[in-house]
């Protein structure tokens, strides 16, 4: 078609646009941060973007130690790695960006933050399948350089994050059986529209574990999770992920970090699953599972070079440990424990436990049920979760991972039929079983085919990554309800794990 006179021709017309498009694209976000906000109680972080971005509904937010700590007591360069850690995720977002701190860090700290965010940029590329690994993140400082101040002498105690889900739960019960009086520290952050750090269930998780165990139990309240647009808003941007993933797991770190840097603690973890320490390749590069993220153990263990800086480790008790583990080691070992575990975020409202619709219901169900419990003593709807298909993919993504596949495959389905309804006068006549039930067979008969026995054995390689002090008794307590593997039967993977964590974290030492 000929060009219209007075007009650009059509193919000018798009050149144009794309010029637009990649200038519009080229810009860079100014993120300035304002001089920390300290009071006898609070933490206060505020800064700007330049531009104004989708992501946040507002700049600040505010960390809340009550009475368990006073901020002006610790350090100014603490603080910072505090503030870094709860919100540095969120520039990968906002890339190309220029981030402008009031202060001066360490040029070798600023570059370990700098690796940290090429590996989260892998994990988030990784999400969308795309390939946009350049570094375009940049870190300045515009202020006087931070003192090394010293910390509280640390001990041989200590700490953990604490939620009441079962990873959390089964880690605060192993520090209670190994180490005497363990620093747990429980972050509240609501999220609207969710209502899972606001339910009863919560607190009383909180409050039944200090009546059971011998534990100094913090509380932390901090509204960083309410200042998103949206809690998807990732999802908005192109990526497979949500915020609550790639920035939680930071921000409880964080505040342990900080309560015990305070107390003298010498050693916190943050419950981190045998799933999740997986190093996979991806277009020449390596990085974790991008669903672990900030729980990955290639992240733990960077920020524990990050933390040794300031006398504290940073690990986690149950990477030894798969889903399917973990389950049974509460159930069995900590049987007291066991009604505490409230690992269901999507709740609808404050007299559920677990919505009995989410992937994660699913396969606490299916784990309760191969160790013989049933899982209506937690407040899971046998009836609710297989009523219908909608909820369940043809491709069974619900049970990812070996351990649910294990666990389906040993479910006695004789004893499993009596946790649901009887049949209905239709299905009686018809002399057939109950929806829920067929549903619930066929479901279980699929994923038993993907079964693996190695879900059943103590895995020597990831000892390693558990405390030293505690090492010999938690492998020891592994073996008695799991055969031993071979020590070197993960040697290749030990060593990609090794050199992909010494990229990170080479300027540190």
């Amino acid at each position: 078609m000929p060009a219209v006179a007075g007009n650009p021709p059509l193919s000018l017309g798009f050149k144009f646009f794309g010029l637009m498009v990649k200038e519009i694209t080229a810009m860079i976000t100014e993120i300035r941060f304002a001089p920390l906000a300290l009071t006898s109680t609070t933490v206060r972080v505020e800064w700007s973007v330049v531009p104004e971005t989708v992501i946040y509904s507002r700049t600040h937010f505010t960390l809340d130690f009550g009475d368990a700590l006073d901020p002006r007591t610790l350090p100014l360069k603490l603080w910072w790695t505090v503030v870094i850690l709860c919100i540095h995720s969120h520039w990968n977002l906002l890339r190309p960006c220029r981030v402008i701190l009031p202060v001066t860090l360490d040029p070798d700290e600023i570059e370990f933050w700098l690796r940290l965010l090429d590996q989260e940029r892998l994990m988030l590329e990784m999400t969308r399948k795309g390939t946009d690994f350049d570094r375009t993140v940049e870190i300045a400082c515009e202020g006087p350089v931070l003192a090394d101040d010293p910390l509280p002498e640390t001990g041989n105690r200590y700490g953990a994050t604490y939620s009441g889900g079962k990873d959390s739960l089964l880690q605060a019960a192993m520090l209670c059986e190994f180490t005497e009086r363990p620093l747990l520290v429980n972050t509240c952050s609501p999220m609207p529209p969710m209502i899972d750090h606001d339910r009863p269930q919560r607190d009383h998780a909180i409050n039944e574990f200090k009546k059971r165990r011998d534990v100094e139990m913090v509380v932390v309240n901090t509204d960083l999770r309410s200042i998103w647009s949206h809690y998807e808003v990732p999802k908005q941007l192109g990526y497979g992920t949500s915020m609550p993933l790639i920035t939680d797991p930071f921000l409880y770190a964080a505040t342990t970090f900080a309560v015990a840097a305070s107390r003298g603690v010498g050693s916190i973890s943050l419950a981190c699953e045998m799933e999740n320490a997986y190093v996979v390749r991806y277009h020449g590069r390596f990085s974790s599972q991008p669903g672990a993220f900030a729980n990955s153990l290639l992240v733990v263990s960077a920020l524990d070079r990050l933390f040794s800086r300031r006398g504290i480790k940073y690990n986690s008790l149950i990477t030894p440990f798969n889903n399917f583990q973990v389950m049974q080691l509460i159930r069995r070992r900590y049987a007291d424990l066991a009604d505490l575990q409230i690992s269901c975020f999507w709740i609808e409202n404050e007299s559920q436990r677990y919505c009995s619709r989410c992937h994660k219901c699913f396969r606490i169900a299916v784990m309760m049920m191969a160790l013989g419990d049933d899982p209506g003593t937690l407040g899971l709807d046998l009836e609710k979760m297989f009523g219908d298909y909608i909820y369940y993919d043809p491709e069974l993504s619900i049970g990812s991972g070996g351990s649910t596949a294990y666990a389906a495959s040993v479910i006695d389905m004789t004893a499993a039929r009596k946790l649901f309804p009887p049949r209905g006068i239709l299905d009686r006549l018809t002399l057939r079983e109950r929806r829920s039930f067929r549903i619930f067979t066929s479901i279980i008969k699929r994923l038993s085919q993907h079964t693996h026995p190695e879900v059943a054995m103590t895995h020597a390689a990831y000892f390693r990554f558990t405390p030293p002090d505690l090492r010999d008794r938690l492998r020891a307590l592994s073996l008695e309800y799991w055969p031993e593997t071979d020590p070197d039967d993960r040697a290749d993977e030990m060593a990609l794990f090794d050199s992909t964590l010494n990229c990170i974290v080479e300027p540190l030492s």
